[in-house]
């Protein structure tokens, strides 16, 4: 965890991250971080992503979390997950808001609150589901006006299904309008389309025309894994302790270090011999000394042992 405040001291801020593992395959990143400053500013960040094998099929997942609001009171917030496995399953989905001051002078057509969502699923087959849901709401004085559209589709492996969707409008006062819409796919080349809206309009029709719709998703598995390094580089509890009982032998001297040493030292006759004395002893016996006879000293020697007496 990293805390700080920044040199003016007007922001404040915190930062948490963390990384875990089992000896069961399962992985995990994550991060926290969080502010305010002295203008009334505070914030949030969260965010998360996991692998893990069940049944021998590898998961992997991610999500975030990110929230905000400023010292006027406006607010915002953006959520997000996926979900993905190696048998080509996925699901993903998000919503986002945001909301400001109801008496902050707005445009025409734009609102104080806002939402929208949308999610995905996939059965790693050919088969796929997704909608999209929005809508706002303006303060008018005396009351909201509110509006919207969404959708939805559902298609099987054989590209059979229905796309559908509504736009409607509410007033302040409780007046409605709306329309909806929709179309039938079986894999005939024809496609049944249909819709009424609450002012009257009607239409029940078939076209000739191809079916389109996402089969697989654009960002899957094997992006997901790809992407995760770090994810996958977090290493087990078993692999953390040999690490640092490998770290830890290397720091010990081993014996060959211990033999090589004590090879290296002086035999103990050697320290009683004065050190002007020894540095005078030559590092070679001459070839003619006989270990049978008396030993004869260097010449060198000799007349330094006759000035002695002397």
């Amino acid at each position: 965890m990293i805390r700080g405040v920044s040199a003016d001291q007007v922001t404040e801020w915190q930062d948490k991250y963390w990384e875990a593992a089992d000896e069961l395959g399962h992985k995990e990143l994550g991060s926290e971080k969080s502010g305010r400053d002295a203008y009334g500013n505070v914030w949030r960040e969260h965010w998360k992503e996991a692998m893990w094998q069940n049944c021998g099929l590898v998961h992997m997942e991610k999500s975030a979390d990110k929230w905000g609001k400023n010292g006027r009171g406006d607010e915002w917030q953006e959520k997000w997950w996926e979900h993905y496995d190696a048998s080509g399953q996925a699901e993903k989905w998000a919503h986002k808001w945001c909301t400001i001051d109801p008496n902050t002078p707005v445009d025409v057509g734009h609102a104080h609150i806002w939402h929208e969502r949308w999610g995905e699923t996939y059965d790693g087959h050919g088969g796929s589901n997704k909608y999209t849901d929005k809508w706002a709401e303006r303060c008018e004085g005396d009351g909201w006006s509110k509006w919207g559209d969404k959708w939805d589709e559902h298609f099987d492996p054989n590209g059979h299904g229905v796309k559908q969707g509504e736009t409607w409008w509410e007033g302040k006062y409780g007046e409605r309008w709306n329309k909806t819409w929709g179309e039938g796919h079986n894999g005939s080349g024809w496609i049944h389309k249909y819709g009424k809206s609450s002012s009257g309009d009607h239409w029940d029709t078939h076209q000739q025309e191809d079916t389109w719709y996402e089969r697989f998703p654009h960002f899957g598995f094997y992006h997901c894994f790809e992407n995760s390094v770090q994810l996958r580089e977090v290493r087990k509890p078993s692999e953390i302790a040999s690490q640092m009982s490998s770290e830890t032998s290397s720091e010990m001297p081993s014996s060959e270090m211990l033999s090589e040493t004590s090879s290296e030292m002086p035999p103990e006759t050697s320290s009683e011999i004065p050190s002007e004395t020894s540095s005078e002893i030559p590092s070679e016996i001459p070839s003619d000394m006989s270990s049978d006879g008396p030993l004869e000293l260097p010449s060198e020697l000799l007349l330094k042992r006759q000035s002695e007496v002397a």
